[in-house]
């Protein structure tokens, strides 16, 4: 960058060196004669008017231009008053004259010349020197230019403006430009290396560290510090790393719990399977009906994790799509219900409140898959083994709760409990029934239906699952 820089500030300098130096002359000889331009335009136009054309021929000799007007006949009309003295339009000839009248003549109006002449320069005598050498008198060289224009005057007659004004020698005045270029270039470059540095530390080096950084990440290391200093942009991606960095050591740290979890579900059904079979096997008078209903039982329970598995997935690539239908889910949730008498025996109490019968548009057997995961996980929690399932209108929606009272959780937790791998308690407890992939897809499910869903709940006094469901005409 700082090779960079200094190139950038060189190529400038070297378009100042030839502006200034190389093309100064071309450049200064331009900007006189637009001068002059302007000035003969601005004369023309008061050269019928003797009085204010005094005034601008005034202004002309102050700005080093002098002006004589001639008629047609060659005669003097208006003339500076030193003309002949320090400029050479006296000494343009009658020839040189009808030259430029016909050169104007032949183009816009206009003429223009340029020429070169000598003077004797005389060294200025001092009272040291009260006599001096003719030989130290030198002959020096000056530039000048003529300006033609043709005007009319009232009586329509034509009058021709010339002006007149002396190029001052450029040569000491292009050495003095080349000595302070030549500084301004060290100055200049000695800055671009200290600017150069400058940005390095404040840019380029804040850049490589989130570059390090990225490819720590890349190698699993998340716990990088953060980077505070540099410009807003850095700090922004920065920021942005440090976020990724947090979602994928939470992802990594959720996805470690899953392995453990389902590690944990799948070896406990498959030992019980194993050890029932073996003495189903092996113990004479054990294969019964109990037997090979845990079996039964246990390899369902291995269904359901794959298949809840196999659903999160699909969830999560988009590959899952609704099939939407007019149903009763008042009376949808009394036949899901049903499917838990047996716990009753055990002493569960599983009561639903609804005044009326409600019908909603939903793919009903997600809605029955929602409905299950939430009643399992409220069983599975709850203390005094009561759940309540409760159906509430609200205009135009209806919303479903579903209340345990178990030990509820903590504020801090709530925002994660429906991430896909997250678990309140990090010991694993192995649910009475479910997978413990539940609140992840309940909301899948609920997000692909495009409905509010939530979670209430205080430490020591449960907890209270909710979604809204739209409601439509019987």
């Amino acid at each position: 960058m700082i090779i960079c820089l200094s190139l950038f500030v060189l190529v400038i300098l070297v378009a100042m060196w030839l502006l200034q130096t190389v093309f100064l002359d071309e450049c200064y000889e331009l900007i006189k004669r637009h001068d002059m331009a302007t000035m003969a335009e601005r004369f023309a136009e008061h050269v019928d008017r003797p009085q204010e054309a005094q005034k601008f021929l005034a202004y002309c000799e102050q700005n080093g231009i002098f002006v004589r007007v001639v008629d047609e006949r060659g005669d003097d009309v208006i003339s500076s008053t030193h003309t002949g003295e320090l400029n050479d339009l006296y000494g343009v000839s009658y020839y040189d004259l009808v030259a430029l009248i016909m050169e104007a003549n032949a183009g816009d109006g206009t003429a223009y010349v340029s020429y070169t002449a000598n003077e004797i320069a005389v060294p200025q005598m001092s009272p040291q020197n009260p006599f001096f050498d003719l030989q130290e008198a030198r002959m020096a060289r000056y530039e000048g230019m003529v300006y033609l224009k043709l005007a009319l005057r009232g009586d329509g007659s034509t009058v021709a403006i010339l002006l007149n004004t002396q190029i001052t020698p450029l040569d000491a005045t292009i050495n003095t430009l080349r000595i302070q270029i030549l500084f301004m270039s060290i100055i200049v470059l000695l800055m671009a290396v200290v600017l150069g540095i400058l940005i390095s530390r404040t840019i380029s080096r804040p850049i490589a560290e989130v570059n390090s950084r990225a490819k720590n990440l890349s190698q699993g290391v998340y716990d990088a510090p953060q980077i505070k200093r540099g410009y807003r942009e850095i700090r922004e991606l920065n920021s942005t790393l440090t976020e990724a960095a947090y979602e994928l050591s939470k992802t990594e740290t959720m996805r470690r719990e899953l392995i453990a979890n389902v590690s944990h579900d799948l070896r406990t059904p498959l030992t019980m399977i194993t050890g029932y079979a073996e003495v189903m096997r092996d113990i004479p008078g054990e294969n019964t009906p109990q037997n090979v209903q845990v079996i039964i039982d246990e390899a369902q329970r291995l269904s359901e994790l794959v298949n809840d598995l196999l659903f999160v997935s699909k969830t999560s690539a988009g590959m899952e799509r609704l099939e939407r239908e007019d149903y009763n889910l008042t009376e949808d949730i009394r036949i899901l219900l049903e499917r838990y008498n047996r716990l009753r025996g055990q002493g569960y109490s599983i009561s639903f409140e609804a005044e009326n019968e409600i019908f909603v548009n939903a793919d009903r057997a997600r809605i029955q898959q929602v409905l299950y995961n939430l009643i399992n996980n409220a069983i599975a929690y709850t203390n005094d083994k009561s759940v309540v399932i409760r159906q509430l209108e609200q205009g135009d929606t209806v919303r479903i709760q579903i209340v345990d009272r178990g030990d509820g959780i903590a504020q801090e937790d709530l925002s994660l409990i429906w991430d896909r791998y997250y678990k309140v308690d990090k010991q694993h407890k192995r649910a009475q029934i479910g997978t413990g992939l539940g609140l992840s897809i309940v909301k899948g499910i609920l997000q692909m239906h495009a409905v509010k869903f939530g979670v209430q709940s205080q430490l020591g006094a449960g907890s209270t699952f909710w979604f809204e469901l739209p409601k439509t005409d019987k």
